[in-house]
């Protein structure tokens, strides 16, 4: 019976496919269940069942959780981790048939999703004329039947960031999906001891008094460069380079790199940690567009 559950279901995890790169033909077993468990927290995945894309167990653990890869060669990364009760519903939801759940079921899609067609779980491509919607890490809740007047009048825009319900068929109750991350953003877990060492890495040092002095002696970097490179920092404000990093990703040579973190430093935009990552300062945070 569980067999024929996770079969009924995986066809249905392949439409829920985050935004990002897209993934690469595995390999090995490793790369399999890497993939599958990253869709749910290390607590929930690292004792679930994990199955690979032609339903074969690669790992077997609880019976209460299931992860399955993502697709190679759909637009992004897609694995999902879902309890009994949510494979049961999608199940039914491929029968075409009302689901007989009895109670909520719940699913972990920590790398996003790129659907097909918002308003039909079971499309395969966009309708015409239309493009992939996309949708950011998110947990997911599906309910009896008898709860559809409960979700009637939540908002149904996965684009936002904010909670959402997505309509199903054959007359069961939405879809509930509550985002912890906007679309094509990324969330990770951080153990207790690399969190001490983020937070060391993160501390901004205190610029030193003959760095301030001497700024006025510096060549001013190109106004178009500073405005990209600002921009960068604004709309990714966990970046994190080195000046050896930066220099690769811009393309400048250090002398050049070197002036134009300096610069973006004593503007207020960036500043320097104590272990030599440049990173957005809490001003800039303040007042990102």
């Amino acid at each position: 019976m569980r067999t024929n559950v996770l079969s009924g279901m995986l066809p249905l995890v392949i439409l829920f496919s985050s935004s990002g790169a897209r993934p690469q033909e595995p390999t090995d077993v490793s790369r399999v269940i890497a993939d599958a468990t990253s869709a749910a927290p290390p607590y929930i995945s690292k004792d679930a069942t994990v199955v690979g894309q032609d339903m074969r167990v690669l790992r077997r653990g609880s019976a209460e959780w299931t992860c399955m890869p993502s697709r190679p060669g759909a637009p992004s990364p897609n694995p999902m981790c879902a309890d009994s009760v949510t494979l049961r519903f999608f199940d039914d939801i491929r029968a075409g048939k009302k689901s007989n759940i009895t109670r909520v079921g719940i699913a972990y899609m920590l790398r996003g999703e790129t659907g097909a067609d918002f308003n039909d779980v079971l499309a395969k491509e966009p309708p015409p004329g239309k493009d992939w919607y996309h949708a950011g890490p998110h947990v997911m809740f599906v309910f009896p039947a008898a709860a559809t007047k409960l979700l009637e009048g939540m908002p149904q825009n996965p684009s936002n960031g904010e909670p959402y319900v997505r309509p199903m068929p054959n007359g069961n109750a939405a879809i509930l999906v509550v985002p912890v991350a906007k679309p094509h953003e990324e969330i990770r877990t951080i153990p207790p001891g690399e969190r001490v060492r983020h937070r060391n890495e993160s501390r901004c040092a205190e610029p030193s008094i003959s760095a301030k002095r001497s700024h006025k002696h510096q060549t001013r970097p190109p106004e178009t460069l500073v405005a990209r490179v600002r921009g960068e920092f604004f709309e990714m404000p966990g970046l994190r380079l080195t000046c050896e990093q930066a220099c690769r990703l811009w393309q400048v040579n250090v002398s050049m790199c070197e002036t134009l973190l300096e610069h973006l430093v004593r503007e207020g935009t960036l500043c320097k940690t104590d272990s030599g990552f440049y990173v957005a300062s809490e001003m800039a945070r303040r007042r990102r567009p």
